[in-house]
């Protein structure tokens, strides 16, 4: 048995649509169900309505004809009225309603009727889901959102409440009033800086590992933590423990030790000065002494007097061969000699030791 397919639309169906998607429009108070009518006729070939009750198949595709089934119930039991009315809902549409749809529908074990209908106005009041009429007393969730022109926020309002996410702008961001954030990290910075004012935060620091070029600081001075480390950018002077720096590299913290030279781990000189002009290598002044160590040996200055602590002897020569030596322990000298038993030792050869006779301002030798 062949069935037609006749949609009905009478005056009344569509003035009752039309009401409804007017008032649909005017108030968004509750969610859209995700249901819409039906209305058809079912005739046979030649026409005659068909009274009963049927099993039918409706379909959603996306084209007129083969296409993909994009929605479907299967076997929907529809009892049609003597003049072969039937008026169905389909339920648990789950669309969005974005695009063209057809809806084809099977009656029993035919084929599916031809041609699809195409789904106008009405399917697709789906679409005001999505919108700009939503109500601003509700909460909404949106998985993506992808916007063209541009977001207006009241005075006021602000974006909130974004857990372990993002907001990200692969674009421009223009900002004409201020930006207030707690904690930034950035990988990158492009521009020069200058709208960079007042940044006191904890976790501001210069990711420099792989930069192929150097950290400029422009014109001003460079200070950490008030006067830890001072850089004078007039002048050059580094200052540790001042912002005063007198010289190339002052140190002043007014703790002692203020410079520690540990070179037990190295091979060579632990401290080498060179001097390439005219002038002292180093010059001491203030306090008591010159050298001091854990062990006692050192050099100290006691008035206009220079000292030696007692336990280091003094040498003159080089370490192969020592011309004379100064035995702080015992007070001999020795010339010729590391280990003089007298207070004045002299070995060598003949002639090593002479004496004068041209004075004439008294003995040369006195025994």
């Amino acid at each position: 048995m062949k069935i037609k397919k006749e949609m009905i639309f009478s005056k009344k169906i569509i003035l009752v649509n039309l009401i409804v998607c007017i008032l649909f429009l005017i108030s968004l108070v509750s969610a859209i169900p995700q249901t819409f009518n039906i209305h058809g006729k079912l005739t046979d070939s030649s026409g005659n309505a068909l009274s009963g009750t049927y099993d039918m198949s409706f379909r959603i595709y996306d084209a007129y004809t083969g296409g993909n089934t994009l929605w479907s119930v299967v076997d929907q039991s529809i009892t049609t009225d003597s003049n072969g009315v039937y008026s169905t809902i389909l339920n648990a549409i789950n669309l969005s309603f974005s695009e063209q749809y057809y809806l084809g529908i099977t009656v029993e074990s035919d084929d599916e009727l031809s041609p699809r209908t195409n789904l106008t106005s009405s399917g697709y009041t789906f679409r005001a889901n999505v919108t700009d009429y939503l109500d601003a007393t509700k909460s909404y969730e949106i998985s993506n959102l992808t916007i063209t022109q541009k977001i207006t926020f009241a005075f006021g309002e602000i974006i909130d409440n974004i857990v372990d996410g993002w907001i990200r702008v692969t674009g421009n961001l223009n900002v004409t009033g201020n930006i207030q954030a707690d904690n930034v990290t950035a990988n990158y910075f492009i521009g020069d800086g200058s709208y960079l004012t007042n940044v006191n935060g904890s976790g501001l620091y210069v990711p420099y590992v792989g930069a192929t070029s150097n950290v400029d600081l422009g014109a001003n001075n460079f200070k950490i933590n008030n006067s830890v480390f001072f850089v004078n950018s007039t002048n050059g002077n580094v200052g540790i423990g001042t912002t005063t720096p007198t010289s190339l590299l002052h140190i002043g913290t007014g703790v002692a030790p203020v410079l520690k030279v540990d070179g037990s781990g190295g091979s060579g000189y632990p401290v080498s000065i060179v001097v390439s002009s005219s002038g002292n290598a180093i010059t001491f002044t203030g306090g008591s002494s010159v050298f001091s160590t854990e062990t006692g040996a050192g050099v100290f200055r006691a008035s206009n007097d220079v000292r030696f602590q007692a336990g280091v002897d003094v040498e003159f020569g080089t370490t192969a061969d020592i011309q004379m030596i100064l035995k702080t322990t015992s007070g001999n000298v020795g010339i010729g000699t590391t280990s003089p038993t007298m207070k004045f030792e002299v070995n060598g050869t003949a002639g090593a030791f002479n004496v004068n006779p041209n004075y004439a301002g008294g003995p040369l030798l006195n025994t």
